[in-house]
């Protein structure tokens, strides 16, 4: 991703002030209360994850909503890229803090290689659940520890970005008899730009923010 549009889109988002948290459930709890009562208050029941009756079905029409993570970029570092010898037996500590954030009721995971900053050890891979912010503290180890520490330790603390976008559907029952009793909505229809769910390219989409700190330690 080209560093220019990095820092645009990292100041753009990080700048918009104060935290907030957005409950995806509730946004759309919020919605289906409206439908209701364009529809007569004839809705009698409303899901949008598999466990909901519609997708119970032998062959429903539409899919539930799920999430997928675009991208992750970090950036505002308080240290640049480590610039000493090279180290490979070392231990990291890792950890993310999410200031804009969204709590979904299906998870929101990400492949993500550690360390981020700390370019030196091989790489590990790991699964993280933006749903599950702040997330447990990750420790891992590079190699056999020897006897002394190395007394340099390589910390930085970012801001970082990602954009989260949705797919699929909400469903809703009609007290009325018949096949069309269940109305599919597109996600899309859950857009409100002051919960930061905005449509990009016909996509509900969410950008969370936050911080993330990395420490490394090597052994001489």
């Amino acid at each position: 991703m080209h560093a220019c549009y990095v820092t645009l889109v990292l100041s753009s988002v990080v700048n918009r002030g104060c935290s907030f948290r957005v409950n995806f459930t509730k946004v759309t709890e919020r919605y289906i209360e409206q439908k209701n009562k364009t529809e007569g208050g004839k809705i009698n029941s409303w899901g949008l994850t598999r466990d909901y009756a519609y997708w119970k079905q032998q062959i429903p029409s539409v899919q539930p909503v799920s999430a997928v993570v675009d991208w992750i970029i970090y950036g505002g570092c308080n240290k640049d890229m480590y610039r000493g010898p090279p180290k490979y037996n070392c231990s990291g500590f890792f950890s993310w803090s999410a200031l804009d954030h969204i709590d979904c009721p299906f998870s929101i995971k990400h492949n993500t290689s550690l360390p981020i900053k700390y370019q030196l050890p091989k790489p590990k891979n790991i699964s993280l659940d933006l749903n599950r912010l702040p997330a447990q503290h990750l420790i891992y180890h590079w190699g056999p520890p020897s006897r002394e520490l190395e007394k340099k330790v390589f910390s930085p603390k970012c801001n970082f970005v990602a954009k989260i976008t949705f797919d699929g559907y909400i469903v809703y029952n009609l007290t009325k008899p018949g096949s069309e009793n269940w109305v599919p909505v597109k996600n899309t229809d859950l857009e409100n730009r002051t919960e930061g769910l905005v449509v990009e390219s016909g996509q509900l989409t969410f950008y969370m923010w936050g911080v993330y700190f990395e420490t490394m330690w090597c052994y001489q």
